[in-house]
Protein backbone atom coordinates (compact mmCIF):
# COMPACT_ATOMS: atom_id res chain seq x y z
CA UNK A 1 0.00 0.00 0.00
CA UNK A 2 1.40 3.47 -0.98
CA UNK A 3 0.62 5.26 2.32
CA UNK A 4 2.56 2.67 4.37
CA UNK A 5 5.49 3.10 1.99
CA UNK A 6 5.44 6.88 2.47
CA UNK A 7 5.23 6.36 6.26
CA UNK A 8 8.23 4.06 6.18
CA UNK A 9 10.11 6.75 4.27
CA UNK A 10 8.93 9.64 6.47
CA UNK A 11 9.78 8.07 9.87
CA UNK A 12 13.57 7.88 9.35
CA UNK A 13 13.61 11.45 8.04
CA UNK A 14 11.75 12.76 11.11
CA UNK A 15 14.16 10.99 13.46
CA UNK A 16 17.15 12.23 11.48
CA UNK A 17 15.79 15.81 11.50
CA UNK A 18 15.34 15.71 15.29
CA UNK A 19 18.89 14.47 15.86
CA UNK A 20 20.47 17.01 13.51
CA UNK A 21 18.54 19.92 15.02
CA UNK A 22 20.25 19.14 18.35
CA UNK A 23 23.74 18.73 16.92
CA UNK A 24 24.06 21.41 14.20
CA UNK A 25 22.68 24.81 13.38
CA UNK A 26 19.38 25.35 11.61
CA UNK A 27 21.11 26.31 8.30
CA UNK A 28 23.36 23.27 8.11
CA UNK A 29 23.22 21.74 4.57
CA UNK A 30 22.42 18.22 5.77
CA UNK A 31 19.58 19.48 8.00
CA UNK A 32 18.21 21.56 5.10
CA UNK A 33 18.29 18.46 2.81
CA UNK A 34 16.43 16.32 5.37
CA UNK A 35 13.74 18.97 5.83
CA UNK A 36 13.38 19.26 2.06
CA UNK A 37 12.77 15.49 1.86
CA UNK A 38 10.14 15.72 4.61
CA UNK A 39 8.40 18.54 2.76
CA UNK A 40 8.34 16.48 -0.46
CA UNK A 41 6.65 13.54 1.29
CA UNK A 42 4.08 15.86 2.89
CA UNK A 43 3.25 17.33 -0.51
CA UNK A 44 2.70 13.79 -1.77
CA UNK A 45 0.28 13.22 1.15
CA UNK A 46 -1.59 16.34 0.12
CA UNK A 47 -1.90 15.09 -3.47
CA UNK A 48 -3.37 11.82 -2.15
CA UNK A 49 -6.05 13.80 -0.30
CA UNK A 50 -4.92 13.04 3.30
CA UNK A 51 -5.70 15.64 6.00
CA UNK A 52 -3.15 16.87 8.50
CA UNK A 53 -3.88 16.48 12.22
CA UNK A 54 -5.86 19.29 13.91
CA UNK A 55 -3.93 21.76 16.03
CA UNK A 56 -0.75 21.54 13.94
CA UNK A 57 1.39 24.67 13.77
CA UNK A 58 1.51 26.88 10.69
CA UNK A 59 5.22 26.40 10.30
CA UNK A 60 6.07 23.52 7.94
CA UNK A 61 8.52 21.96 10.37
CA UNK A 62 5.98 22.23 13.20
CA UNK A 63 3.56 20.30 10.94
CA UNK A 64 6.17 17.63 10.58
CA UNK A 65 6.53 17.26 14.33
CA UNK A 66 2.74 17.14 14.68
CA UNK A 67 2.66 14.29 12.18
CA UNK A 68 5.02 12.20 14.35
CA UNK A 69 2.26 11.59 16.91
CA UNK A 70 -0.59 11.09 14.43
CA UNK A 71 0.40 8.14 12.21
CA UNK A 72 -2.61 6.19 13.52
CA UNK A 73 -4.90 8.90 12.11
CA UNK A 74 -3.17 8.67 8.73
CA UNK A 75 -3.51 4.90 8.73
CA UNK A 76 -7.22 5.18 9.61
CA UNK A 77 -7.70 7.63 6.72
CA UNK A 78 -6.09 5.17 4.34
CA UNK A 79 -8.38 2.40 5.61
CA UNK A 80 -11.39 4.64 5.07
CA UNK A 81 -10.28 5.21 1.46
CA UNK A 82 -10.01 1.45 1.00
CA UNK A 83 -13.51 0.97 2.42
CA UNK A 84 -14.86 3.57 -0.02
CA UNK A 85 -13.17 1.81 -2.90
CA UNK A 86 -14.65 -1.55 -1.85
CA UNK A 87 -18.12 -0.02 -1.59
CA UNK A 88 -17.75 1.39 -5.12
CA UNK A 89 -16.72 -2.04 -6.39
CA UNK A 90 -19.72 -3.60 -4.61
CA UNK A 91 -22.06 -1.19 -6.41
CA UNK A 92 -20.44 -2.02 -9.75
CA UNK A 93 -20.81 -5.75 -9.09
CA UNK A 94 -24.47 -5.25 -8.18
CA UNK A 95 -25.04 -3.43 -11.47
CA UNK A 96 -23.34 -6.26 -13.37
CA UNK A 97 -25.50 -8.84 -11.59
CA UNK A 98 -28.62 -6.90 -12.54
CA UNK A 99 -27.52 -6.67 -16.21
CA UNK A 100 -26.75 -10.39 -16.33
CA UNK A 101 -30.17 -11.13 -14.86
CA UNK A 102 -31.83 -9.16 -17.66
CA UNK A 103 -29.75 -11.01 -20.23
CA UNK A 104 -30.76 -14.31 -18.65
CA UNK A 105 -34.42 -13.39 -19.08
CA UNK A 106 -33.79 -12.50 -22.74
CA UNK A 107 -32.03 -15.83 -23.24
CA UNK A 108 -35.05 -17.63 -21.77
CA UNK A 109 -37.23 -15.90 -24.37
CA UNK A 110 -34.85 -16.97 -27.13
CA UNK A 111 -35.00 -20.56 -25.89
CA UNK A 112 -38.79 -20.54 -26.03
CA UNK A 113 -38.71 -19.14 -29.58
CA UNK A 114 -36.20 -21.81 -30.60
CA UNK A 115 -38.43 -24.57 -29.26
CA UNK A 116 -41.43 -23.22 -31.17
CA UNK A 117 -39.46 -23.04 -34.41
CA UNK A 118 -38.15 -26.58 -34.00
CA UNK A 119 -41.69 -27.84 -33.50
CA UNK A 120 -42.81 -25.99 -36.65
CA UNK A 121 -39.94 -27.54 -38.63
CA UNK A 122 -41.01 -31.01 -37.53
CA UNK A 123 -44.56 -30.33 -38.67
CA UNK A 124 -43.36 -29.13 -42.08
CA UNK A 125 -41.16 -32.18 -42.48
CA UNK A 126 -44.12 -34.45 -41.72
CA UNK A 127 -46.26 -32.63 -44.29
CA UNK A 128 -43.47 -32.91 -46.88
CA UNK A 129 -43.17 -36.65 -46.27
CA UNK A 130 -46.94 -37.11 -46.66
CA UNK A 131 -46.84 -35.19 -49.97
CA UNK A 132 -44.03 -37.41 -51.25
CA UNK A 133 -46.02 -40.50 -50.31
CA UNK A 134 -49.04 -39.21 -52.24
CA UNK A 135 -46.94 -38.53 -55.36
CA UNK A 136 -45.44 -42.00 -55.21
CA UNK A 137 -48.93 -43.52 -54.93
CA UNK A 138 -50.14 -41.56 -58.00
CA UNK A 139 -47.12 -42.75 -60.02
CA UNK A 140 -47.83 -46.38 -59.08
CA UNK A 141 -51.49 -46.05 -60.14
CA UNK A 142 -50.45 -44.51 -63.46
CA UNK A 143 -48.10 -47.41 -64.23
CA UNK A 144 -50.70 -50.07 -63.37
CA UNK A 145 -53.67 -48.53 -65.27
CA UNK A 146 -51.91 -48.73 -68.72
CA UNK A 147 -52.37 -45.37 -70.45
CA UNK A 148 -52.34 -45.35 -74.33
CA UNK A 149 -51.26 -42.39 -76.50
CA UNK A 150 -51.80 -41.61 -80.20
CA UNK A 151 -50.82 -38.81 -82.59
CA UNK A 152 -53.66 -36.42 -83.22
CA UNK A 153 -51.87 -34.43 -85.97
CA UNK A 154 -48.45 -34.68 -87.66
CA UNK A 155 -45.73 -32.18 -86.69
CA UNK A 156 -45.15 -29.56 -89.39
CA UNK A 157 -41.37 -29.08 -89.46
CA UNK A 158 -41.55 -26.28 -92.03
CA UNK A 159 -43.44 -24.12 -89.52
CA UNK A 160 -40.73 -24.68 -86.92
CA UNK A 161 -38.02 -23.76 -89.46
CA UNK A 162 -39.90 -20.59 -90.42
CA UNK A 163 -40.13 -19.56 -86.79
CA UNK A 164 -36.42 -20.17 -86.33
CA UNK A 165 -35.61 -18.16 -89.45
CA UNK A 166 -37.78 -15.30 -88.21
CA UNK A 167 -36.02 -15.44 -84.87
CA UNK A 168 -32.52 -15.40 -86.36
CA UNK A 169 -33.34 -12.71 -88.94
CA UNK A 170 -34.94 -10.54 -86.29
CA UNK A 171 -31.95 -10.99 -83.99
CA UNK A 172 -29.52 -10.13 -86.78
CA UNK A 173 -31.53 -7.03 -87.65
CA UNK A 174 -31.47 -5.91 -84.01
CA UNK A 175 -27.71 -6.44 -83.82
CA UNK A 176 -27.14 -4.48 -87.05
CA UNK A 177 -29.36 -1.69 -85.80
CA UNK A 178 -27.46 -1.55 -82.52
CA UNK A 179 -24.11 -1.44 -84.35
CA UNK A 180 -25.39 1.31 -86.65
CA UNK A 181 -26.60 3.37 -83.70
CA UNK A 182 -23.27 2.91 -81.93
CA UNK A 183 -21.35 4.01 -85.03
CA UNK A 184 -23.64 7.00 -85.43
CA UNK A 185 -23.14 8.07 -81.82
CA UNK A 186 -19.37 7.71 -82.14
CA UNK A 187 -19.44 9.71 -85.37
CA UNK A 188 -21.44 12.49 -83.75
CA UNK A 189 -19.13 12.58 -80.75
CA UNK A 190 -15.99 12.67 -82.93
CA UNK A 191 -15.67 16.29 -84.14
CA UNK A 192 -12.28 15.88 -85.82
CA UNK A 193 -11.77 16.94 -89.42
CA UNK A 194 -11.44 13.63 -91.25
CA UNK A 195 -11.14 14.61 -94.91
CA UNK A 196 -10.19 17.41 -97.28
CA UNK A 197 -13.88 18.11 -97.75
CA UNK A 198 -14.27 18.66 -93.99
CA UNK A 199 -11.40 21.15 -94.11
CA UNK A 200 -12.97 23.04 -97.03
CA UNK A 201 -16.44 23.14 -95.44
CA UNK A 202 -15.28 24.04 -91.91
CA UNK A 203 -12.88 26.85 -92.86
CA UNK A 204 -14.77 28.07 -95.96
CA UNK A 205 -11.46 28.72 -97.71
CA UNK A 206 -10.02 27.29 -100.94
CA UNK A 207 -7.80 24.23 -100.51
CA UNK A 208 -4.44 24.58 -102.25
CA UNK A 209 -3.72 20.88 -101.87
CA UNK A 210 -3.12 18.07 -99.42
CA UNK A 211 -0.12 16.15 -98.09
CA UNK A 212 -0.21 12.43 -97.43
CA UNK A 213 0.51 11.17 -93.94
CA UNK A 214 4.06 9.84 -93.71
CA UNK A 215 6.53 8.82 -91.05
CA UNK A 216 9.95 10.40 -90.85
CA UNK A 217 12.79 7.89 -91.37
CA UNK A 218 15.21 7.37 -88.51
CA UNK A 219 17.70 10.23 -88.32
CA UNK A 220 20.92 8.25 -88.42
CA UNK A 221 23.29 11.23 -88.61
CA UNK A 222 21.98 13.39 -85.76
CA UNK A 223 21.75 17.18 -85.34
CA UNK A 224 25.53 17.66 -85.58
CA UNK A 225 25.49 16.71 -89.27
CA UNK A 226 25.21 19.31 -92.03
CA UNK A 227 22.79 17.11 -93.97
CA UNK A 228 19.18 18.37 -93.79
CA UNK A 229 16.67 16.57 -91.60
CA UNK A 230 14.94 13.48 -93.11
CA UNK A 231 11.59 15.28 -92.70
CA UNK A 232 12.49 17.38 -95.76
CA UNK A 233 10.94 14.79 -98.07
CA UNK A 234 11.09 16.97 -101.18
CA UNK A 235 14.87 16.96 -100.88
CA UNK A 236 15.47 13.38 -99.73
CA UNK A 237 12.67 11.58 -101.61
CA UNK A 238 11.73 13.59 -104.73
CA UNK A 239 9.82 10.65 -106.24
CA UNK A 240 7.61 10.04 -103.21
CA UNK A 241 3.90 10.78 -102.97
CA UNK A 242 4.44 13.59 -100.49
CA UNK A 243 6.98 15.26 -102.82
CA UNK A 244 4.37 15.21 -105.58
CA UNK A 245 1.89 16.69 -103.09
CA UNK A 246 4.29 19.58 -102.44
CA UNK A 247 4.65 20.15 -106.20
CA UNK A 248 0.88 20.32 -106.53
CA UNK A 249 0.64 22.82 -103.66
CA UNK A 250 3.48 24.86 -105.20
CA UNK A 251 1.59 25.11 -108.49
CA UNK A 252 -1.65 26.19 -106.78
CA UNK A 253 0.19 28.70 -104.61
CA UNK A 254 2.04 30.29 -107.54
CA UNK A 255 -1.22 30.76 -109.44
CA UNK A 256 -2.97 32.26 -106.41
CA UNK A 257 0.01 34.48 -105.53
CA UNK A 258 0.24 35.79 -109.09
CA UNK A 259 -3.46 36.64 -109.14
CA UNK A 260 -3.19 38.49 -105.82
CA UNK A 261 0.33 39.92 -106.44
CA UNK A 262 1.58 38.22 -103.28
CA UNK A 263 5.31 37.76 -102.65
CA UNK A 264 5.36 37.34 -98.87
CA UNK A 265 3.35 34.46 -97.41
CA UNK A 266 2.68 33.70 -93.75
CA UNK A 267 2.29 29.99 -92.89
CA UNK A 268 0.44 29.08 -89.69
CA UNK A 269 -1.86 26.41 -88.24
CA UNK A 270 -4.63 26.23 -85.63
CA UNK A 271 -2.67 24.34 -82.97
CA UNK A 272 0.85 23.07 -82.22
CA UNK A 273 1.82 19.79 -83.85
CA UNK A 274 -0.07 20.36 -87.13
CA UNK A 275 3.11 20.07 -89.23
CA UNK A 276 3.28 23.66 -90.53
CA UNK A 277 7.08 23.94 -90.18
CA UNK A 278 7.66 20.72 -92.12
CA UNK A 279 5.26 21.86 -94.84
CA UNK A 280 6.67 25.38 -95.25
CA UNK A 281 10.24 24.01 -95.35
CA UNK A 282 9.40 21.47 -98.07
CA UNK A 283 7.38 24.08 -99.97
CA UNK A 284 10.30 26.53 -99.84
CA UNK A 285 12.60 23.83 -101.27
CA UNK A 286 10.07 23.11 -104.02
CA UNK A 287 9.90 26.78 -105.07
CA UNK A 288 13.69 27.16 -104.91
CA UNK A 289 14.19 24.14 -107.17
CA UNK A 290 11.69 25.63 -109.63
CA UNK A 291 14.06 28.58 -110.15
CA UNK A 292 12.70 31.07 -107.60
CA UNK A 293 14.92 32.90 -105.13
CA UNK A 294 13.25 32.02 -101.84
CA UNK A 295 13.76 33.28 -98.28
CA UNK A 296 12.40 31.24 -95.35
CA UNK A 297 11.99 33.29 -92.14
CA UNK A 298 11.51 31.51 -88.81
CA UNK A 299 9.22 33.94 -86.97
CA UNK A 300 8.25 31.43 -84.28
CA UNK A 301 10.35 33.14 -81.63
CA UNK A 302 8.87 31.02 -78.83
CA UNK A 303 9.55 27.51 -80.22
CA UNK A 304 11.80 27.83 -83.28
CA UNK A 305 12.47 24.61 -85.23
CA UNK A 306 13.42 25.62 -88.79
CA UNK A 307 17.14 25.66 -87.95
CA UNK A 308 16.86 22.03 -86.77
CA UNK A 309 15.48 20.90 -90.14
CA UNK A 310 18.24 22.62 -92.15
CA UNK A 311 21.05 21.88 -89.63
CA UNK A 312 22.15 25.51 -89.28
CA UNK A 313 23.07 27.46 -86.12
CA UNK A 314 20.32 29.40 -84.38
CA UNK A 315 22.32 32.08 -82.59
CA UNK A 316 22.14 34.94 -85.13
CA UNK A 317 18.68 35.47 -86.57
CA UNK A 318 15.44 37.43 -86.60
CA UNK A 319 15.68 38.51 -82.96
CA UNK A 320 19.03 40.20 -83.60
CA UNK A 321 17.62 41.98 -86.69
CA UNK A 322 14.57 43.27 -84.80
CA UNK A 323 16.68 44.54 -81.90
CA UNK A 324 18.96 46.37 -84.35
CA UNK A 325 22.09 44.40 -83.50
CA UNK A 326 22.70 43.21 -87.07
CA UNK A 327 21.62 44.12 -90.58
CA UNK A 328 18.96 41.98 -92.26
CA UNK A 329 21.13 40.74 -95.13
CA UNK A 330 24.01 39.90 -92.79
CA UNK A 331 21.72 37.63 -90.73
CA UNK A 332 20.50 35.63 -93.76
CA UNK A 333 22.15 32.21 -94.13
CA UNK A 334 22.60 30.13 -97.25
CA UNK A 335 21.44 26.50 -97.23
CA UNK A 336 22.49 23.38 -99.08
CA UNK A 337 19.59 24.00 -101.49
CA UNK A 338 20.37 26.38 -104.36
CA UNK A 339 18.47 29.70 -104.32
CA UNK A 340 17.05 28.97 -100.84
CA UNK A 341 18.13 31.28 -98.01
CA UNK A 342 17.21 31.07 -94.36
CA UNK A 343 16.71 33.59 -91.57
CA UNK A 344 16.60 31.68 -88.27
CA UNK A 345 14.73 32.90 -85.21
CA UNK A 346 17.80 33.59 -83.12
CA UNK A 347 17.77 33.42 -79.35
CA UNK A 348 14.26 33.42 -77.86
CA UNK A 349 13.49 36.91 -76.49
CA UNK A 350 11.47 37.81 -73.42
CA UNK A 351 9.04 39.97 -75.46
CA UNK A 352 8.41 38.25 -78.82
CA UNK A 353 5.07 39.95 -79.50
CA UNK A 354 6.56 43.42 -79.02
CA UNK A 355 9.49 42.66 -81.34
CA UNK A 356 7.23 41.30 -84.10
CA UNK A 357 4.99 44.39 -83.94
CA UNK A 358 7.95 46.79 -84.20
CA UNK A 359 8.52 48.89 -87.37
CA UNK A 360 11.74 46.95 -88.03
CA UNK A 361 9.70 43.82 -88.78
CA UNK A 362 7.65 45.55 -91.47
CA UNK A 363 10.77 47.16 -92.94
CA UNK A 364 12.62 43.84 -92.98
CA UNK A 365 9.81 42.14 -94.92
CA UNK A 366 9.74 45.00 -97.42
CA UNK A 367 13.49 44.66 -97.94
CA UNK A 368 13.16 40.89 -98.26
CA UNK A 369 10.57 41.22 -101.05
CA UNK A 370 13.03 43.39 -102.98
CA UNK A 371 15.86 40.87 -102.57
CA UNK A 372 13.94 37.61 -103.14
CA UNK A 373 11.21 36.35 -105.45
CA UNK A 374 9.28 34.70 -102.62
CA UNK A 375 9.33 35.12 -98.83
CA UNK A 376 7.87 32.47 -96.50
CA UNK A 377 7.29 33.35 -92.83
CA UNK A 378 6.87 30.43 -90.41
CA UNK A 379 4.60 31.73 -87.61
CA UNK A 380 3.32 30.19 -84.33
CA UNK A 381 -0.15 28.57 -84.20
CA UNK A 382 -3.11 30.94 -84.49
CA UNK A 383 -4.97 29.68 -81.41
CA UNK A 384 -1.88 29.57 -79.20
CA UNK A 385 -0.53 33.15 -79.27
CA UNK A 386 -1.25 36.50 -80.93
CA UNK A 387 1.98 36.55 -82.97
CA UNK A 388 0.38 35.34 -86.27
CA UNK A 389 -2.20 38.14 -86.16
CA UNK A 390 0.62 40.67 -85.71
CA UNK A 391 2.66 39.21 -88.58
CA UNK A 392 -0.38 38.97 -90.89
CA UNK A 393 -0.45 42.79 -91.16
CA UNK A 394 3.02 42.82 -92.75
CA UNK A 395 2.60 40.06 -95.37
CA UNK A 396 0.58 39.72 -98.58
CA UNK A 397 -1.36 36.64 -97.49
CA UNK A 398 -1.51 33.58 -95.26
CA UNK A 399 -1.55 29.83 -95.91
CA UNK A 400 -3.30 27.84 -93.17
CA UNK A 401 -2.11 24.26 -92.49
CA UNK A 402 -4.75 21.94 -90.99
CA UNK A 403 -3.97 18.40 -89.85
CA UNK A 404 -6.67 15.92 -90.81
CA UNK A 405 -7.63 13.60 -87.96
CA UNK A 406 -6.27 15.99 -85.31
CA UNK A 407 -7.88 19.42 -85.58
CA UNK A 408 -11.55 19.60 -84.64
CA UNK A 409 -14.51 21.48 -86.06
CA UNK A 410 -14.48 23.64 -82.94
CA UNK A 411 -10.90 24.79 -83.50
CA UNK A 412 -11.67 25.35 -87.20
CA UNK A 413 -14.63 27.56 -86.26
CA UNK A 414 -12.44 29.56 -83.86
CA UNK A 415 -9.81 30.03 -86.58
CA UNK A 416 -12.46 31.14 -89.08
CA UNK A 417 -13.81 33.68 -86.60
CA UNK A 418 -10.31 34.95 -85.80
CA UNK A 419 -9.47 35.38 -89.49
CA UNK A 420 -12.71 37.30 -90.03
CA UNK A 421 -12.25 39.58 -87.00
CA UNK A 422 -8.60 40.37 -87.78
CA UNK A 423 -9.19 40.83 -91.50
CA UNK A 424 -6.42 38.38 -92.45
CA UNK A 425 -6.02 37.73 -96.18
CA UNK A 426 -5.98 33.95 -96.65
CA UNK A 427 -4.49 32.58 -99.87
CA UNK A 428 -5.74 29.08 -99.11
CA UNK A 429 -5.49 26.08 -96.83
CA UNK A 430 -3.47 22.86 -96.94
CA UNK A 431 -4.81 19.57 -95.58
CA UNK A 432 -1.90 17.82 -93.88
CA UNK A 433 -1.70 14.15 -92.85
CA UNK A 434 -4.35 12.86 -95.30
CA UNK A 435 -4.65 9.08 -95.56
CA UNK A 436 -3.81 7.29 -98.81
CA UNK A 437 -6.46 7.88 -101.50
CA UNK A 438 -8.63 9.98 -99.20
CA UNK A 439 -10.51 12.71 -101.07
CA UNK A 440 -8.09 12.56 -104.00
CA UNK A 441 -7.18 10.05 -106.68
CA UNK A 442 -3.56 9.40 -105.81
CA UNK A 443 -3.73 5.59 -105.72
CA UNK A 444 -2.33 5.32 -109.24
CA UNK A 445 0.56 7.59 -108.40
CA UNK A 446 1.20 5.60 -105.25
CA UNK A 447 1.61 2.45 -107.35
CA UNK A 448 3.72 4.38 -109.85
CA UNK A 449 6.30 5.43 -107.26
CA UNK A 450 6.06 2.43 -104.92
CA UNK A 451 9.28 0.88 -106.26
CA UNK A 452 11.26 4.12 -106.63
CA UNK A 453 14.47 4.62 -104.66
CA UNK A 454 15.07 7.36 -102.14
CA UNK A 455 18.18 9.49 -102.01
CA UNK A 456 19.06 8.91 -98.35
CA UNK A 457 20.05 5.34 -97.41
CA UNK A 458 17.41 3.79 -99.70
CA UNK A 459 14.74 4.25 -97.01
CA UNK A 460 11.26 3.34 -98.28
CA UNK A 461 8.39 5.63 -97.33
CA UNK A 462 6.03 4.49 -94.60
CA UNK A 463 2.68 6.20 -94.68
CA UNK A 464 -0.14 6.62 -92.14
CA UNK A 465 1.97 8.34 -89.45
CA UNK A 466 2.02 12.18 -89.20
CA UNK A 467 5.04 14.36 -88.59
CA UNK A 468 4.89 16.42 -85.43
CA UNK A 469 7.42 19.11 -86.43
Amino acid sequence: MQISVYQSQLMPLLIRERDLSREVGRDHPELVAVRHGIETILQTYAKLGLKFPEGAEADRFARVRGMQADFVTLYLDSLRHQVDEHRLKDRELANLIQIEGLRGKEFSGYQATDLNMRAEILQLQELWQKQLDRENGVAIEKDTNGYSMKTLAPVKHELVIKKLLKFYVGGAACVLLLVALTCLIQELKDTRLKSVRDVRVSLRQPVLGSVSAFSVPVDGVGPASRLPHPALRYLHAPNSIEAENYRSIRTSLLVTAENRHAKSVLVSSPEPGDGKTTLVSNLAIALAQSGKRVLLVDADLRRPTVHQLFRVPQEIGLTDVLTGEIDFLNAVRETTVDRLSLLTAGESPANPAELLSSPRMAQMLRDAKHEFDFVFVDAPPLLAVSDPCILARHVDGMVLVVRVGKNTRTSAARVRELIHNQGIAVLGTVANGVGPGQDRGDSYYGEYVSNSSHIMNGVQREAHEPVGV
